[in-house]
């Protein structure tokens, strides 16, 4: 049988066709297309790594790492702007961390 990534996939594309069918994009113009399309492929290789890695290891750390992706969006948003984050955001940043790095070494 299919694995649960070709299954996700499957299941995801036809999800999508059919929510364009019954509910399809309004004032979303063809231009802004290329735009979404990487979202779109981080949101799905995020799910994606998800499955795998709980298929895979220990749900806990899965989860755990997984709550952190606010901080990856926080670094790849740095990055596009260039703009320097609060200090605020950057303490939360480091006390995730810390935190994540305790699950994984305890």
């Amino acid at each position: 049988g299919a694995g649960v990534v070709e299954a996700y996939l499957v299941r995801a594309g036809l999800a999508a066709i059919v929510c364009w069918i019954l509910v399809p994009p309004r004032d979303v113009p063809l231009r802004s297309l290329p735009g979404m399309l990487p979202r779109a492929a981080f949101i799905t290789a995020y799910f994606l790594l998800l499955l795998v890695g709980v298929q895979g290891g220990n749900p806990a750390v899965v989860q755990t790492t997984a709550a952190t992706a606010p901080l990856f969006s926080l670094g790849i948003e740095v990055i596009r702007t260039g703009r320097r984050p609060s200090g605020r955001l950057i303490a939360a940043a480091v006390l995730a961390t810390v935190g994540v790095a305790a699950i994984l070494l305890a």
